[in-house]
């Protein structure tokens, strides 16, 4: 089911319940009831069809909630919406290099551009260590895999640049964490 929306999703499992349901009742009325010598109702009510509706019901309803709370949500992880007083941007996060944190903001900085964001550097940290961004500073947050190059002191990473001109310092702190995420990281003693 990955991949379709959640009509769709909806649609194949209230068929499936109404299959399996259609089973049980065709069971209980066509073979349990004339083996056992009762009424198709005096069936269906001994086997307590009505409690199996309630769980099967609360199943839907825990596998849909599930399948709706897994899904990506607007605008979704693979970009960003920047609110301006007259206008909201998308910021694909594949285009991002790097963010800086300003207080409350966090200036999201692409190869092209600079756009400021109404978010804390520990929040897009959050929102953007799945897509590979790691913390090299209190203030920055980088995509090792965007480095273009790095400037060592004492065998350790002190600055990364980036595509654009874009360079940043590395904290004592991160240099080992970023050493981790590189793909090749330099020898630190």
């Amino acid at each position: 089911m990955a991949g379709q929306g959640w009509a769709a999703t909806l649609l194949r499992v209230a068929a499936l319940a109404f299959a399996v349901f259609g089973a049980i009742m065709a069971y209980l009325i066509f073979l349990y009831a004339p083996l056992a010598g009762m009424s198709a109702g005096a069936a269906v009510a001994a086997q307590q069809v009505t409690q199996w509706l309630w769980d099967a019901a609360f199943f839907v309803i825990a596998l849909l909630a599930g399948r709706l709370y897994g899904q990506r949500r607007w605008p979704g992880p693979d970009r960003i919406a920047v609110k301006s007083p007259d206008r909201v941007d998308f910021v694909p996060v594949s285009s991002l290099l790097a963010v800086t944190g300003q207080g409350n903001y966090a200036a999201l900085i692409s190869e092209t551009r600079e756009v400021l964001h109404r978010a804390t550097l520990a929040e897009m940290e959050t929102l953007l260590s799945p897509h590979g961004f790691c913390r090299i500073h209190r203030s920055h947050l980088v995509r090792p895999s965007e480095i273009v190059s790095v400037r060592l002191k004492a065998g350790k990473v002190r600055e990364v640049a980036l595509p654009g001109g874009h360079s940043f310092p590395v904290s004592e702190r991160h240099a080992d964490h970023l050493g981790a995420h590189l793909s090749d990281p330099p020898v630190t003693g």
